[in-house]
């Protein structure tokens, strides 16, 4: 942490977590609304996303705090 982080609050200090960038990401469409199929190629393994799941997965790609994530999310749902 930056020396000068521990006089941000809380919810303005950059989350110490990171999506991985390697994730594979393909959107489907499901009974007419967007889902998002996500593939994780080091566990073999692949989960459903909603829309609102992928949006957090997306700001996770880059460094964010708690209240810039809540404002893009309010914002775009």
């Amino acid at each position: 942490m930056p020396k000068a982080d521990y006089r941000r609050a809380a919810a303005d200090r950059i989350l110490p977590v990171r999506a991985r960038g390697d994730l594979q990401i393909v959107e489907m469409q499901f009974g007419g609304e967007s889902a998002y199929m996500v593939h994780d190629p080091v566990a073999g393994e692949s989960f459903q996303f909603s829309s609102e799941e992928h949006a957090l997965l997306t700001a996770l790609r880059q460094p964010v705090s708690l209240r810039l994530l809540q404002r893009e999310i309010e914002t775009a749902f």
